[in-house]
């Protein structure tokens, strides 16, 4: 095992609910369709009657849009082009901020100290470094 991962991260971890859809993948698709449905709405396509043209011009719209949630949200590569989205309008409200720099704690930057000090950000943990020996003793804690 390279390492331990405290929680599943998104639908890697998720059960699949409907053939290979996801509860997240739904939760997309779901979306998509509202916001179609609602978007043609005020944009003045009816749907007061059924089966009307209008109507089914605004059902197929919220058909794209509920097929465009899905493939958001489905993980093709490993992260969904949603969560990629995410992490890209974050990363610009950090840098925005100036908040981009990674360093490390004030004992770690003294010189000639050797540390093995983890990488932090406003106090929080967000890297630590690897050990492998750490980490056997930790497989062989969880396997008793």
């Amino acid at each position: 095992m390279a390492y331990l991962r405290p929680e599943n991260l998104g639908s890697h971890g998720e059960r699949r609910i409907i053939g290979i859809l996801t509860v997240t993948n739904i939760v997309g698709g779901l979306a998509g369709l509202a916001l179609l449905w609602l978007l043609a709405g005020l944009l003045g396509l009816g749907g007061e009657r059924p089966l009307t043209a209008s109507w089914l011009l605004r059902a197929g719209l919220a058909s794209a849009g509920a097929l465009g949630g899905v493939v958001a949200t489905f993980r093709w590569t490993g992260i969904s082009l949603w969560d990629t989205l995410m992490l890209w309008v974050g990363y610009q409200v950090r840098r925005s901020t100036g908040r981009t720099l990674l360093t490390p704690p004030p004992t770690a930057r003294l010189p000639g100290v050797r540390t093995r000090a983890p990488l932090m950000r406003g106090g929080k943990v967000i890297a630590a470094l690897y050990d492998p020996t750490e980490a056997q003793v930790q497989e062989e804690a969880y396997d008793q």
